[in-house]
């Protein structure tokens, strides 16, 4: 029999590791910043800035109205708007002193419950 006889019986697969053992030696060496190269490396942050992101609105508002001056003047603007008799002012007001009303709902609720009998050994 020559080399090639004695191997009929295997696939050429066969001398492959395949399964598991095979994929450790394929894994081993991984690819910086996942499949794109273009992720997160190691020891580096997913917000390299801190913080959550604010959008500019807010931050133009937080600018303002840090200054206790003009906190104040945006305050006496909304009161003078709610004695002038604005509801959505007095709303807004009332909301960011005593916080928000919650809102209380009652439901009655009636449970069915039918029960079959089926082939049962012991019943």
């Amino acid at each position: 029999m020559s080399t090639t006889d004695s191997n009929q019986g295997e696939s050429p697969m066969a001398k492959k590791k395949t399964g598991v053992a095979g994929n450790a030696k394929a894994t081993k060496r991984k690819m910086l910043g996942g499949i794109t190269g273009k992720g997160f490396l190691p020891g580096q942050s997913g917000n390299p800035e801190g913080g959550r992101l604010r959008k500019p609105l807010t931050a133009a508002l937080e600018q303002i109205y840090s200054d206790p001056k003009e906190a104040m003047a945006a305050a006496k603007a909304l009161a003078a708007k709610v004695r002038k008799g604005s509801v959505a002012h007095w709303q807004e007001a009332a909301n960011r002193i005593e916080g928000k009303v919650t809102e209380t709902m009652e439901a009655k609720v009636g449970i069915r419950v039918v029960v079959i009998k089926g082939d049962d050994p012991q019943g």
